[in-house]
């Protein structure tokens, strides 16, 4: 067989048993509740004798104490720092109207 077909097959038990189980559950629970509406008729409805209440306010709890040491204080060095020799460069550009010459 391919395995196509016993996927399909697989499926369709599947399927089949689940209707099945189905149906059955049904039929048990229709049966089960056959009986009530006669007693219900028959006694009324049951007595549930008064219970006393006690109503009370919630309890509330305090808290826990959490102790916490106060958060750590980290002191680098100053970094190192290098200072550059003076440099001295020529005068301003001259006018620049952005008119480049290919000069290759």
């Amino acid at each position: 067989m391919s395995p196509r077909t016993t996927k399909w097959q697989s499926t369709v038990r599947r399927t089949t048993a689940t209707l099945v189980a189905g149906f059955g559950v049904l039929t048990v629970a229709t049966a089960a509740q056959a009986h009530d509406e006669k007693y219900w008729k028959r006694n009324g409805p049951p007595f549930v004798p008064p219970g006393h209440v006690y109503y009370t306010p919630p309890v509330y709890y305090a808290p826990p104490v959490v102790y916490a040491a106060p958060r750590p204080v980290v002191v680098y060095p100053p970094p190192m720092v290098y200072e550059a020799p003076p440099a001295y460069y020529g005068p301003p550009p001259g006018l620049n109207l952005n008119f480049n010459v290919p000069l290759r």
